[in-house]
């Protein structure tokens, strides 16, 4: 599979419009009216034979990014000698039925490598405009039509591809089974003020990418539209109405994770104490959620989520706390691994950051939770003294005290966290883990824990 780095949440790259014209002068009409609001087109078989292939030049001589979607199904070296055919065409990323075998798609993917080519390969599981009755007539079986999507996806996954195209309906139980980090492309999206046309399993922008879609390919809502830039828009702020809510989720879900796991504790009259000094009614020990393969996979799946989208060369752990994480990460990203002590050791080498180079590569630091951010600091610039390209912190927790902010702001490094106190304490509250006098204890410990108690 390819380096995921590739993929970005800007929500206009979420977006692929479908080129669905049978001339050269209608596309580019769109293309050109469109401009800069769409970055990303399919190229059907009906654009591709009717243009002889000349629309893919066109896309490229205006930087856009084009799914070609000729849906190649033969025995296996027919198919494989058409995808050598596509991968060398300006194209981002092009498909193959996985109803063709497992056989078939492992010799495309095969080929492909030969020529070094980074196009994504991408598998058809089953076309949206198919219902449940039609796959039992086809099939003759009482199968599920979600269940052979599955199947297929899953099939596509060993044989080495990409991801697939699917319907919304299914991408969130194939990311499930197949993993984060393969991509799912889904036809059959529709606002809630467009036809739904000849689509069976459909969903809007905003709920498919909810849902689990990387991507979502629309066409005769913004082709067929009066007013084609505004349809365009109007499913771009969709798609970033659903990024955000899955942003919010996933805050929500570790949170209820670190609750559920008890690896937050609470104690009013006897505090913790923090590294900093700090006197907390709460600690936050993400240590002990490793132990819980259910939630740990919550966690790391955020991560990847995030990740899969920047350009970076390098996962760092920090010393001690964010070594296992990082190390999940590292494994399902197919990424280096290094992590970084708190002190340079005293014998041997002397080494203070263990594990893969880190001169000259882009670093991502892995923490289990930020107060203060003293330590995260630390740590980044001892990576940067050995030469690392320091990009950003990223932890699973915070704290979010404002002196923190002041601390990263101060260093210019760039830090973001999964969840953070806000989010957890109303959880916390919501659903009776703390009554509401230690919820109240607790927020006035964050607006100024430094004099808390003093």
């Amino acid at each position: 599979m390819k380096d995921r780095n590739q993929f970005i949440n800007n929500p206009k790259e979420k977006l692929i419009i479908a080129l669905d014209f049978n001339s050269m002068n209608e596309a580019t009409k769109l293309i050109d009216e469109l401009g800069e609001e769409a970055i990303f087109y399919k190229v059907g078989l009906e654009l591709f034979l009717y243009t002889k292939g000349e629309i893919i030049e066109y896309l490229a001589s205006k930087n856009k990014k084009v799914f070609l979607d000729l849906k190649f199904h033969d025995i296996p070296n027919t198919t494989a000698m058409a995808s050598l055919f596509a991968a060398k065409q300006n194209i981002f990323m092009f498909n193959v039925h996985t109803s063709g075998g497992k056989r078939m798609m492992e010799k495309t993917v095969e080929e492909i490598k030969k020529i070094n080519k980074n196009n994504l390969i991408i598998g058809v599981t089953v076309l949206t405009s198919l219902s449940e009755n039609d796959i039992k007539n086809m099939f003759s079986s009482n199968l599920a039509l979600k269940d052979l999507a599955v199947n297929w996806a899953k099939l596509g996954k060993e044989a080495g591809l990409d991801g697939v195209v699917c319907s919304p309906k299914e991408a969130n139980i194939i990311k499930k089974e197949c993993g984060e980090n393969f991509i799912t492309v889904c036809p059959g999206v529709r606002p809630k003020w467009a036809d739904i046309n000849d689509q069976e399993r459909t969903m809007t922008p905003k709920e498919a990418i909810e849902n689990g879609c990387d991507y979502i390919v629309v066409g005769r809502p913004i082709t067929r539209s009066d007013d084609r830039v505004k349809a365009c828009k109007m499913i771009i702020k969709e798609i970033a109405e659903g990024i955000e809510n899955n942003k919010n989720l996933k805050s929500v879900l570790i949170a209820e994770a670190l609750l559920e796991t008890n690896a937050v504790q609470l104690n009013i009259k006897n505090p913790f104490t923090f590294v900093s000094g700090i006197k907390s009614p709460i600690y936050c020990d993400n240590r002990y959620i490793i132990g819980f393969p259910k939630y740990r996979k919550i966690i790391v799946d955020a991560f990847v989520d995030i990740l899969k989208n920047k350009d970076f060369d390098i996962v760092g752990g920090t010393a001690t706390a964010g070594i296992p994480w990082a190390s999940f990460i590292a494994y399902e990203l197919n990424k280096p691994l290094c992590y970084i002590r708190a002190e340079k050791k005293e014998h041997g080498k002397g080494k203070q950051i263990e594990g893969a180079e880190c001169k000259d590569k882009k670093l991502i630091l892995i923490e289990d939770l930020i107060s203060t951010g003293s330590s995260s600091i630390k740590a980044f610039e001892a990576a940067k003294e050995d030469g690392a390209i320091g990009l950003e912190i990223i932890s699973i927790f915070s704290y979010e005290f404002e002196n923190a902010n002041k601390n990263f702001e101060d260093a210019k490094i760039k830090f973001s966290s999964l969840s953070n106190f806000s989010t957890l304490m109303k959880i916390a509250k919501d659903k009776k883990f703390i009554s509401e006098e230690d919820f109240n204890i607790a927020i006035e410990w964050n607006k100024n824990p430094d004099k808390w108690q003093k």
